[in-house]
């Protein structure tokens, strides 16, 4: 079989020869038990090896026979690469087992662990009383050396802040450079310290709100949840309790008095980003006072939306979102700017001519460890075009804005990701740089399929993403849905589906298609009449041309299956510039999981 599959063999040696250098590189070092630690560091020219001869699941599935072994040889090969990486022997050939399993490993001290707080000491870190030599991984961390603030200390109090860590893809990474356990009583000492902190005030997060028990959370702290399916098509306007929640950092604490609440608004030196030429306060009052209440049916999503269908068919970094971190919502507050224009005599022209290039804003949520806040920035033009529809809002669905999604005061970004519509807004400033922000400038960001492990140069080169593409969502039936007569399927054997659509950059959604034969034929939705809906929705005055920033509800019935079978539903979207989902996750996906908006796939079935 091997001399029928070309170049076969020839990329196999390359793994093999790639892995044999990375060998030759393994460096030992001195520490407790005489620890061997392994550089598990991979080079580009490594990583291109393990990408070329990888290949994707689509093209595996589609070569039959032949592309199953070449898949097979390849993993053969790239498993054989990757043991010789991860095995180094001592000078008597004992190899040494540092897998992470427990009972293979030496017992270490608190105290010895502190001693590795630097790049020159080496840097520890202890996760769940395993403690791990990540050393090597410092050059490759997204984060650069913000890793280090954890050096020589448990980890699980930055993980917190940056829960994205907490995936298996994270811990798989992570679980390579396991060196040593805590002794029993120094694990005993970490969980002392760690209910101690957490009775301090309720630590990070003594200000967390009560929340919907309709919500579907995907992680505690910081807390995030998706909007439950089943409900989430009852409604044009999600309800505040079931909106979709994506925290970044603990909620900071707030004023209890929303009008008194002050934001500062700065303009920088287009010179010296550090230096303010000048600066004022504005309050949430003043913002109903003195500016014209506008009002906008915005559809809020995060970036990584659907990420889990995307991590499925390749692992991405980041939160396992399903395809309901999203939801709608009437904003309403003061047009941005009407705001910079009354209070700093700018509008774009002016703006453009002194220098300016970016809006900047701040939360007030913050990273108590490296004393950073949560922020985002936008584009003059994008900020001070009128067409946009950015706001300063205070209501959301017609009260004050809830906890979870930015009281007092949150700046609405019609059409981008979430991730820009910043919460607990508490500064503003116009700048030639935009957000110095760790997630403006390092975090959402998308990348070529080809590239698997972005580094931090990748981070820098990349721009920001703003808008989101064409999308749309099956909501009911779920994938993997088993009906039973008289529930899923009616009188004329037939299954309901209801889902969303939405485009970004304010282009309206015309048309969802869906298909039960993986695409050879399709038939068109019917949108939802909602009895919570404007009455003008489907009105182009409701949402001028370019100003369509809400989703559409859509529904449609496909012929049930036979009973004992079962059929695969999928769903795109079209909108207003002619732009459609694509067929399939290889065209789109990213490292980090972001705008997945590949068609939406459910299967169900019917019962005997």
């Amino acid at each position: 079989q091997l001399k029928n599959l070309t170049g076969t063999a020839v990329c196999c040696r390359q793994l093999l020869a790639a892995a044999s250098k990375s060998s030759q590189r393994l460096n030992a070092f001195s520490g407790p038990s005489q620890l061997r630690v392994l550089s598990s560091s991979v080079t580009r020219e490594n990583q291109a090896q393990v990408n070329r001869c990888h290949g994707d699941k689509e093209r595996q599935e589609k070569s039959g026979s032949n592309g199953g072994t070449f898949a097979a040889v390849a993993a053969t090969a790239a498993s054989v690469a990757m043991a010789t990486v991860a095995v180094n022997k001592d000078t008597n050939n004992d190899e040494k087992d540092t897998s992470g399993n427990a009972a293979n490993l030496p017992s270490v001290t608190l105290e010895e662990v502190a001693k590795h707080n630097s790049l020159q000491t080496g840097v520890w870190v202890i996760y769940q009383n395993t403690v791990y030599d990540v050393t090597n991984f410092v050059d490759s961390h997204p984060g650069g050396e913000k890793i280090l603030l954890a050096a020589g200390k448990d980890v699980e109090p930055f993980w917190d802040l940056y829960a994205v860590h907490k995936s298996p893809h994270v811990l798989s990474i992570l679980a390579e450079y396991a060196i040593a356990r805590l002794t029993a009583a120094d694990a005993l000492e970490l969980q002392r310290r760690k209910a101690s902190e957490q009775s301090d005030d309720g630590g990070k997060f003594a200000n967390e709100p009560k929340r919907s028990p309709l919500l579907v959370p995907i992680n505690k702290r910081p807390y995030n949840a998706m909007s439950p399916p089943e409900i989430l098509m009852d409604h044009y306007y999600t309800p505040n309790a079931i909106h979709f929640v994506r925290n970044h950092l603990p909620v900071p604490k707030l004023p209890e008095d929303a009008n008194s609440h002050r934001v500062k608004l700065d303009l920088k030196d287009p010179t010296n980003e550090e230096k303010v030429n000048r600066s004022l306060n504005v309050t949430v009052e003043q913002l109903r006072n003195d500016f014209p209440r506008v009002s906008y049916d915005v559809t809020l999503a995060c970036a990584g939306n659907r990420r889990n269908e995307m991590a499925q068919w390749r692992q991405a970094r980041g939160l396992e979102w399903r395809q309901t971190a999203v939801s709608n919502a009437r904003w309403t507050g003061a047009p941005l700017h009407l705001v910079l224009k009354k209070l700093f005599g700018l509008d774009l022209d002016k703006a453009r001519k002194l220098g300016y290039r970016h809006v900047q804003f701040e939360g007030m949520d913050g990273d108590s460890i490296t004393g950073d806040f949560y922020g985002a920035s936008v584009p003059v033009e994008v900020a001070l075009d009128e067409s946009r529809g950015l706001l300063l809002a205070y209501e959301m669905n017609g009260e004050a804005i809830p906890a979870d999604h930015g009281y007092p005061l949150r700046v609405i970004v019609p059409g981008a990701i979430g991730a820009r519509s910043v919460k607990w807004l508490c500064r503003i400033a116009l700048s030639r740089q935009e957000s110095s922000s760790f997630w403006l400038r390092s975090d959402y960001k998308t990348f070529q399929p080809s590239l698997y492990t972005p580094t931090v140069e990748d981070f820098v080169r990349a721009p920001a993403q703003l808008y989101w593409p064409v999308v749309s969502a099956i909501c009911w039936p779920p994938d993997g849905h088993v009906i039973r007569d008289g529930y899923g399927a009616d009188e004329d054997e037939v299954v309901q589906i209801r889902g969303y659509a939405f485009s970004g950059a304010g282009a309206g959604v015309v048309r969802v298609e869906v298909t039960t034969d993986d695409g050879n034929t399709w038939q068109l939705a019917q949108w939802c009449n909602l009895d919570d809906a404007p009455d003008d929705v489907d009105d182009s005055l409701h949402q001028p041309f370019g100003q369509r920033w809400a989703w559409r509800l859509w529904e449609a019935t496909v012929p049930a299956p036979k009973p004992g079978q079962s059929v695969t539903i999928a769903c795109k979207a079209v909108n207003d510039n002619g732009n459609q989902q694509p067929e399939r996750w290889s065209s789109v996906w990213n490292a980090r999981g972001l705008l997945g908006n590949a068609w939406h796939r459910v299967t169900v079935k019917r019962g005997q």
